[in-house]
């Protein structure tokens, strides 16, 4: 079950976004736009944030966040840094 939890996060989230998926990608870059505002000082790893205060985020869904900032981490956009999250990019 856990492998095919995996496989519906990499589905959902892919690297390189298929043609004709731009709905996909529009919704990823705001809710990434969406964390650089709620997370303003995000880019130093002694304050990051954890992925549950990504959750809480305003606009972003509760179940959205864990799937969103492991595509980011592969991405570039975040990196991890112990228990926290670090805007990179």
């Amino acid at each position: 079950m856990a492998q095919g939890g995996a496989l519906y996060r990499r589905a959902a989230f892919p690297t390189r976004p298929a043609t004709g998926c731009g709905a996909v990608t529009a919704a990823v870059e705001e809710a990434c736009a969406k964390l650089r505002a709620a997370f303003p000082d995000a880019a130093n790893p002694e304050f990051g944030f954890l992925a549950r205060a990504a959750g809480a985020a305003p606009g972003i869904l509760r179940t959205f966040p864990i799937p969103l900032l492991e595509h980011r981490d592969a991405t570039g956009f975040t990196r991890r840094a112990g228990d926290r999250r670090v805007i990179v990019g």
